[in-house]
């Protein structure tokens, strides 16, 4: 017996293409210029790393958990989208399938995203279009959520302690438009057939499965709002050890200016970006660039230590998991 026709749609094979190579040279030339300069710049600071050898095992100890958390909490709101949009995933599955995108991240082109896509058609039998319409959607409340707690952190930094930032008020604020704008427009339809008509077709019915249901918008939005405050916590902690002591509003702020650029991620895995966003948004609140920067990186040594881990075994998980699909697949075309 032959295969189906739909076994692999073309909008499919389509959507799991790699980037042309133009783009992923510029992916590796925009990454080594802004790693290479952010480790350059610290190499010009590090007597004042010295003092951080007599940071307390625990308080590392503390920041990994704190970001395992957040990699559950992030995953989390994948698995509701995913279950709206009809794929029985489970939550520990799909806690070690984010993780191993996280550690596929860290290659150019959205490797890992594009991983986890192909996971969720092969396992679960979730389309690539619906898949991307599940991921538009978790951008657009990502927007929402990190332009709504910057916003009242920036607000309450500049009201309760005088350390006013128009141009992050602005930014925020300017998500929250976009978002809120992004969310309630109707996506056009079409008659046309053909390859790019049925991938739009697919992903439009994925995206109206999620917005005509408010409540799974809700609790994404809910557990965003628990991730930025688990965020500002990590991020109070990691900023100690290079004597940043600012009030949690501070903080609230710093983790919303990061999850802006992790989730755009320009960078893989938004390397040197997060770390720059984070010393000029401390900049921009009264806080030393450097002194800023030096405890992003070190926040980011820690996030790696445990990408490692948590990513590693997921990756094993998962790609197990996919070949005995795939196998599986294969025997019943036959």
């Amino acid at each position: 017996m032959q295969a189906s026709p739909d076994s692999q749609p073309e909008e499919e094979r389509v959507a799991g293409d790699r980037p042309p190579r133009s783009k992923r040279l510029l992916l590796w030339i925009v990454t080594l210029v802004t790693l290479g300069g952010v480790v350059w710049y610290l190499s010009t600071q590090w007597d004042q790393l010295e003092p951080l050898i007599q940071v307390p095992p625990e308080q590392i100890l503390v920041v990994g958990v704190l970001f395992a958390v957040g990699i559950l909490l992030n995953a989390l709101e994948f698995w509701v989208l995913y279950r709206r949009l009809g794929a029985a995933i489970g939550i520990v599955e799909n806690w070690l399938l984010y993780g191993a995108g996280q550690l596929l991240n860290h290659a150019p082109g959205q490797v890992g995203t594009v991983y986890r896509f192909g996971y969720l058609k092969a396992v679960h039998q979730l389309s690539f279009a619906r898949s991307a319409s599940g991921y538009a959607a978790n951008l657009l409340l990502t927007f929402l959520s990190t332009g709504v707690v910057g916003l009242v952190a920036a607000l309450l930094m500049g009201s309760l302690h005088g350390a006013w930032s128009w141009g992050l008020v602005a930014i925020f604020s300017g998500l929250i438009v976009v978002a809120v704008a992004a969310l309630v427009v109707h996506l056009p339809t079409t008659t046309r057939e053909g390859r790019l008509a049925r991938t739009w077709l697919r992903f439009q019915d994925g995206w109206s499965e999620i917005t005509k249901h408010g409540q799974t918008a809700l609790i994404v939005v809910l557990i965003e709002l628990i991730k930025y405050a688990i965020l500002a916590v990590r991020m109070k902690l990691a900023l100690s050890w290079v004597g940043v002591d600012e009030p949690y509003s501070f903080f609230l702020v710093i983790a919303a200016a990061t999850g802006i650029v992790t989730f755009v991620a320009l960078t893989p895995a938004a390397i040197g970006l997060r770390e720059l966003a984070i010393g000029f948004t401390a900049a921009a609140l009264g806080v030393q660039f450097d002194i800023a920067l030096l405890g992003a990186t070190l926040d980011r040594a820690v996030m790696f230590i445990w990408v490692v881990l948590i990513g590693g075994a997921g990756l094993v998980y998962t790609a197990h998991r996919m070949a005995d699909a795939r196998l599986r697949a294969a025997e019943t075309s036959y």
